[in-house]
């Protein structure tokens, strides 16, 4: 069950008032299937929830959970409604895991702030301009001629470096640091995340390897999502930019020069190296790594564990080490197998 001593609660809702929300997003395709009076108190887990909970399925792994489960309402696609016990309301949804995510958020909001606050310990330099309903934490410390938009929230123990902006209704986390950078509108940085500092340029020789200046920024886009521990190093002359809508997962490296388009994902220990170029909606495996100065198709998918070394056309599937396409990748590992069986027969 979800703990409301850690998440924000904004139940119960009727059926009706869910079914408005998720219509600010998509269509509920039965609509005309349900009793908008009842009332539910939350979202769970199939396995957890009761009657007056909602669940969500879309994995067939769980069918045996959905058949078990105890939940008033499930939210499902059109191929899996056929799963649904009978007497369990169906809320069915083009995209039912979006649908969830809606359900879920109405529920338990993302808090934003009522009040502005300074903590006393925080330190600002000169020049600072702070909109409206900004809260800065405990020993912040923000350079001079920084710009924070309304309703910001900066976490504890985060530097902001000079003339930096950041937009309005941020989540900066907590030891965040950020330097050369505009931040967007709706940018969440989790703990940790460092962006701006200095990327890995090197003038390597025989005498020694001379460090290259970094004379770019980092430009965040609108309504992007970086996880834990993450680093966006900036430009060497041009800049690292992250593209609007982008969800970058904990623990990610982005290399200097970096161009993301919109909408692209990567998850957790990726590495991108510097001048990648990644065109909108490329989705990134985890543990993967891209070289530098190539460019991704748009819609281009790259499988865990993969390392890609050469360019793609739009919405190639790439895997493996080195990357090669999808299809031709996994017949490679069902011809290795057999081989190997082979091998193991004739002895």
């Amino acid at each position: 069950m979800i703990d409301q001593k850690y998440h924000q609660y904004a139940g119960p809702f009727r059926l009706e008032d869910i079914l408005q929300h998720i219509e600010k997003d998509q269509q509920v395709l039965n609509r005309g299937e349900l009793d908008g009076a009842l009332e539910f108190d939350d979202v769970a887990s199939l396995a957890e929830a009761q009657q007056c909970h909602v669940g969500f399925f879309e994995n067939p792994k769980y069918v045996d959970q959905l058949n078990n489960s105890q939940a008033g309402c499930v939210i499902v696609s059109p191929k899996r409604r056929k799963h649904v016990p009978e007497g369990m309301a169906v809320i069915e949804l083009a995209d039912a895991y979006r649908g969830y995510a809606m359900v879920a958020d109405l529920f338990h909001p993302i808090p934003t702030p009522t009040t502005a606050s300074i903590h006393a310990t925080a330190v600002l330099g000169t020049g600072v301009v702070v909109e409206d309903l900004v809260v800065i934490g405990p020993n912040v410390v923000i350079g001079s001629h920084v710009m924070i938009g309304r309703g910001t929230v900066i976490g504890a123990n985060s530097v902001i470096g000079e003339r930096v902006t950041i937009g309005r209704q941020c989540n900066i986390g907590n030891q965040v640091s950020i330097s050369h950078a505009m931040i967007g509108d709706r940018v969440e940085l989790l703990h940790g995340v460092r962006i701006g500092q200095d990327g890995f340029g090197f003038a390597m020789g025989p005498k020694g390897h001379m460090k290259v200046p970094q004379l770019g920024r980092v430009i965040v886009q609108d309504d992007v999502s970086i996880g834990a521990n993450s680093c966006v190093d900036r430009g060497a002359g041009p800049d690292t930019v992250i593209g609007e809508g982008c969800k970058i997962d904990n623990l990610v490296q982005i290399g200097h020069n970096v161009r993301l388009g919109r909408h692209v994902v990567v998850a957790g220990m990726t590495g991108i190296a510097g001048s990648a170029k990644l065109e909108d909606f490329v989705a990134i495996g985890g543990h993967a790594g891209v070289a530098g100065h190539i460019t991704l198709g748009a819609g281009t998918q790259l499988a865990a564990f993969s390392a890609l070394m050469h360019e793609t056309k739009p919405r190639q599937r790439m895997a493996g080490i080195p990357a090669m396409d999808a299809r031709k990748f996994f017949k490679l590992q069902a011809m290795i197998g057999k081989f190997v069986s082979g091998d193991k027969n004739d002895n």
